[in-house]
């Protein structure tokens, strides 16, 4: 019997096993990963940065950098960074790694800038007052034409009971607080406790944070109240440190004689300088003060002025911080009439005073709460030889406690963010750090501060 050829090549339903090739144990590295050495107008000095495209080098390293006036060509000379990394991406590459050198025959390296942050000012245990300043978040000419301004954040805050400590010797304040959101009030936040009726105010930095029971109970304060109560049912109790009392200007009782201008230099921190104080007036919370300096020393628009009593240096309520809003320019005669005109600026702002100690309250006064936070703007403006093009940055629910995870003092540098030198796993764009945080409490603000890349950062104070 024939059999037909077409058949007997035709396979017969079933189960077949095929053994795949083990894979390699060993997988080569790439080998087109390329490095870039030169000069940039930002970034971090001596420090290598993975970058995946040409919007990340320019949000870490700027634009090209000016150099020098070549005098042959009559023309400016840029760092040829920018333009050997722009063609490596336009020519199919994937990922490099930047090195930004700098310095001069003289060894002269670039340094931050240090900028005051309008409207900020820290107090120390002292009740010393002084400006709070914001380092640029790299070195370099890149921030000189850089402006800063900021802007106060308050969420009401019903307070259900207040007692404090402080007039007791025991420096802290306990309240129970009524939240709208659990998470409203944490560790590290700035309460502004304020008394209308006595025209005083508490900032309190919250040191601890007591959540209310599930069942709607309130846990046990801490320590018994004046009034005898043990906390407000469904509250969160919290103990603050307060960092001072506020008290209107007018309440002011002593006349300064001498006022104090502010400047910052890099490693020793905030300078002051004394300069004559002319004329002091008061009206309502605005004051009104001529002072004995020339115009090119007259403080910034925003800036402090500390109106000092004589020999006292800034301490408690024998100070008045006035944060400037206008500036004119004069001349006045020194005592006698007849002797020469000197020059004089006036300035005129909102000013406070700090109380020496709380004041004394009836006990049955509540405060009217607020959570203060802040937000932070920084506006580039055009310069030659940086990377300024007028760019808008901002960064809201900033905090003023240290131990809270948003404290705007924790805003990293370029140094700190890319201090990782381990490459990501991924093929996508990534921010180097985030394989490997370096500051993890800060996590969160870290990442708002890398995409787009803030250019502020925090101070090393």
């Amino acid at each position: 019997m024939a059999v037909r050829s077409g058949l007997a090549s035709r396979r017969l339903p079933g189960f077949r096993f095929e053994v795949q090739a083990p894979p390699l144990a060993d997988v080569l590295p790439r080998m087109d990963v390329a490095v870039f050495v030169g000069f940039s107008a930002s970034g971090p000095l001596h420090r290598p940065v993975a970058v995946e495209d040409v919007a990340q080098f320019q949000s870490i390293f700027g634009d090209d950098v000016l150099l020098a006036w070549d005098e042959e060509r009559n023309e400016q000379v840029y760092g040829h960074l920018g333009s050997a990394v722009r063609a490596f991406f336009r020519n199919g590459g994937r990922r490099c790694w930047i090195v930004r050198v700098a310095g001069s025959i003289h060894s002269h390296q670039p340094q931050y800038n240090y900028l005051p942050v309008p409207g900020l000012a820290q107090v120390d245990a002292l009740g010393r007052i002084t400006p709070a300043f914001a380092r640029t978040r790299s070195e370099g000419s890149w921030s000189d034409g850089l402006r800063v301004s900021s802007a106060l954040l308050s969420l009401p805050i019903t307070v259900a009971s207040f007692t404090d400590y402080s007039i007791y010797g025991e420096g802290y304040i306990e309240a129970d607080l009524v939240l709208a959101s659990p998470g409203d009030v944490v560790e590290g936040d700035l309460l502004r406790l304020s008394f209308p009726q006595q025209q005083a105010a508490a900032l309190c930095i919250v040191q601890a944070v007591k959540m209310p029971k599930p069942n709607g109970k309130s846990s046990p304060n801490q320590a018994p109240q004046a009034g005898g109560a043990t906390g407000v049912a469904g509250a969160t109790h919290v103990v603050c440190v307060p960092a001072c009392w506020l008290v209107p200007v007018a309440q002011h009782a002593v006349l300064p004689a001498q006022a104090v201008l502010f400047g910052y230099t890099a490693g020793e921190g905030v300078s002051e300088q004394e300069v004559p104080l002319l004329s002091y007036e008061v009206s309502s919370q605005q004051v009104t003060v001529e002072l004995g300096i020339s115009p090119a020393q007259a403080p910034e628009i925003g800036s402090f002025v500390r109106l000092d009593v004589d020999g006292v240096g800034g301490s408690g309520a024998r100070s008045v911080l006035v944060q400037v809003q206008s500036v004119y320019a004069g001349y006045t005669y020194t005592s006698p009439l007849t002797s020469p005109l000197i020059e004089t600026v006036t300035i005129m702002g909102a000013g406070f005073a700090l109380a020496p100690a709380a004041p004394v309250l009836p006990p049955s006064a509540l405060p009217v709460g607020e959570r203060l936070t802040f937000e932070l703007w920084a506006q580039e403006s055009s310069s030659p030889g940086g990377r300024l093009n007028g760019g808008l940055f901002r960064l809201s629910d900033l905090a003023f406690g240290a131990q809270h995870p948003r404290f705007w003092g924790a805003l990293p540098t370029d140094e700190q963010l890319y201090s990782s030198i381990v490459a990501p796993s991924s093929l996508t764009p990534v921010s180097l750090w985030q394989t490997r945080p370096p500051d993890r409490d800060n996590t969160a603000l870290w990442q708002d501060a890398s995409t787009p890349r803030f250019p502020l950062a925090g101070n090393e104070a």
